[in-house]
């Protein structure tokens, strides 16, 4: 089983995101828990409203996508 810590994933840590869990994230796997040889040529479901540029911690951290 893979680790849920933010700090266990070298592209969570370079995105600044290095407590608590990522992986998943309040039920929801962020982009930077994927190997970076990962497959991700499906596109996530991404719920309405959803949008990183929604959430103050997400701008804060420069995810605006």
């Amino acid at each position: 089983e893979k680790p849920t810590a933010c700090s266990a994933y070298p592209r969570c840590v370079a995105a600044g995101l290095t407590e608590g869990a990522c992986c998943p994230s309040e039920g929801i796997y962020l982009d930077c828990c994927r190997d970076k040889d990962e497959d991700t040529s499906e596109p996530a479901d991404v719920s309405e409203g959803s949008a990183c540029a929604a959430f103050p911690a997400c701008v804060d951290l420069n995810l605006t996508a």
